[in-house]
């Protein structure tokens, strides 16, 4: 497990180096953390945060299936979406 400061500054030295943002371009850079439920409410709003300081995107794994909404209600006491939205996850 890495620490959550190095995750985000390795996500930014690959956005920094990597990400081609042309309109036709074919190696575009997103941040990505694997769930929310697998991370820190932290880390999902700093991703969010530097994804919108680089004009990237996000993507994550919110509701994949019934088991993940009860465990985000149960755990949360709200929708995955609504969690997500909580975190500034929602919007461009």
């Amino acid at each position: 497990v890495e620490r959550e400061d190095d995750i985000l500054k390795d996500t930014q030295r690959l956005i920094e180096t990597y990400h081609d943002e042309g309109r036709y371009a074919m190696l575009r850079v997103v941040v990505a953390p694997c769930s929310p439920f697998s991370v820190s409410r932290d880390l999902m709003r700093e991703s969010a945060s530097l994804a919108r300081q680089y004009g990237v995107s996000l993507h994550t794994h919110l509701a994949e299936n019934a088991n993940d909404v009860a465990y985000s209600r149960e755990k949360f006491g709200m929708t995955p979406a609504q969690y997500a939205q909580d975190l500034g996850w929602v919007g461009r």
